[in-house]
């Protein structure tokens, strides 16, 4: 079986990536070769949506792992990038369009290009004789949107960034319906997609949208009677996940 993956680099089996829930080596080990990886850096739920709308393959499984709350788009007049929020650090692509690829110039900084725009852009050679991107895609580039940053981070965004996430389930379902491509989803933090502490109207949007996700698409694993999301899952169970739990489910019609 082939397999399409999409998500935040922490999946990536490089050896290189500081991993948290990071199942992405162990099942890579399972299927070596067999996976096509579509990795990028600070995506928000919705960007990740969009790519999985123009990106899943009719002939392989496509697995989707959501990301944090903490992530929004950052397109500006230079260029399309993504925003940590909680980190304040850019992603360098809003997009990832292409399998996942090693900077072969920075491989002491574990830099990788995920889209064509970076391709092409790494055929610029730089001042220095590199062909990175430069200190220009690591900041703002005026005061309006460094204020723009500085002001998101400080409201109170969380409601907006879980309505976010669970619009995005609906894209993918809808999606998967539509295209008739196998697409399962991996929740990367199970307390993101806890509700009750959102107001009775922003409750009652977010419990329309689940109207419309199928469940059957998730994989959750269940410990001790919780569901847990991928973040959570104790690093010395992981083999046990992926053997026992989360091939199984891969294996079977849904």
């Amino acid at each position: 079986m082939k397999y399409t993956i999409f998500g935040n680099c922490v999946l990536h089996p490089d050896p290189g990536i500081e991993k948290s829930g990071g199942w992405g080596p162990y099942f890579d080990e399972k299927h070596k070769g067999n996976i096509k990886w579509y990795m990028s850096y600070e995506q928000s739920n919705l960007q990740i949506a969009t790519q999985v709308m123009l990106c899943s393959k009719p002939d392989t499984i496509n697995i989707v792992q959501t990301n944090p709350l903490h992530r929004i788009a950052f397109i500006d007049s230079v260029s399309p990038r993504s925003y940590n929020l909680e980190g304040k650090a850019f992603g360098d692509s809003c997009f990832a369009d292409i399998q996942t690829q090693r900077i072969p110039e920075r491989e002491e900084d574990h830099l990788f290009t995920t889209s064509t725009w970076q391709n092409a852009l790494g055929k610029i050679k730089t001042n220095n004789g590199g062909t990175h991107f430069g200190e220009t895609f690591k900041t703002t580039n005026n005061d309006k949107d460094e204020n723009f940053l500085k002001s998101y981070r400080e409201r109170y965004y969380i409601p907006q960034q879980k309505w976010e996430l669970y619009l995005s389930l609906c894209l993918i379902c809808k999606h998967a319906k539509a295209s008739g491509h196998d697409i399962r989803i991996i929740p990367r933090r199970t307390q993101d997609f806890r509700i009750t502490m959102l107001s009775d109207m922003n409750r009652m949007h977010v419990k329309d949208l689940i109207k419309h996700i199928d469940h059957n698409m998730l994989f959750w694993y269940n410990k001790n009677g919780k569901d847990l999301g991928a973040d959570n899952w104790p690093e010395d169970e992981m083999q046990y996940i992926i053997d026992s739990q989360l091939q199984p489910w891969l294996d079977k019609d849904i």
